[in-house]
């Protein structure tokens, strides 16, 4: 990956994945509409910026602001890489393609007893993140991005990124 090209955030849903034999996050894949929609709206939605509308690139701006030229180069690279994508959504746990997704009420179908598995998420999280677990195009992992003095940087194995962590004192 080159050092200038923005990541590609990973869209995230939960899922009941039939490997983990568990609820799990798992990649949400967007058509390539849905991304063409949004790269189309961020040409004259001048009002709704930063008001949650850009919802493709929410999961990789860390803070506020975001310019418009980054963010529409980040669905430009999405657009790209969506339209050579060939495999399913996968399992982020175990990298497996066979799950049930969530339902919108928040209910999965138990595939061991045919009951239903309410999922809720009642917690609030805090502390810092040290990385991002990366994936390569089709959705294998792939390595980390750490922040390393102030910038997202790419480490393509578990031990560099932990060398980094060790060499920052965490």
């Amino acid at each position: 990956m080159a050092d200038d090209a923005p990541p590609i955030p990973l869209l995230a849903s939960w899922a009941w994945c039939y490997q983990c034999a568990s609820i799990v996050g798992v990649e949400r894949l967007l058509s390539v509409d849905e991304i063409l929609v949004e790269l189309r709206a961020s040409r004259w939605n001048f009002d709704d910026w930063g008001k949650g509308m850009w919802k493709c690139t929410c999961s990789i701006v860390e803070r506020e602001p975001v310019s418009r030229s980054f963010h529409r180069g980040v669905l430009k690279a999405m657009l790209a890489w969506r339209r050579s994508r060939k495999s399913s959504a996968r399992c982020l746990r175990c990298g497996a393609t066979e799950f049930n997704l969530v339902g919108p009420k928040g209910t999965v179908s138990h595939p061991g007893c045919g009951g239903n598995v309410l999922l809720e998420i009642d917690a609030i999280w805090t502390g810092i993140c040290l990385g991002y677990r990366a994936y390569d195009s089709e959705g294998n992992r792939d390595g980390w991005y750490g922040y390393d003095d102030g910038r997202l940087r790419y480490y393509e194995s578990d031990e560099l990124f932990e060398r980094m962590i060790k060499a920052q004192g965490w």
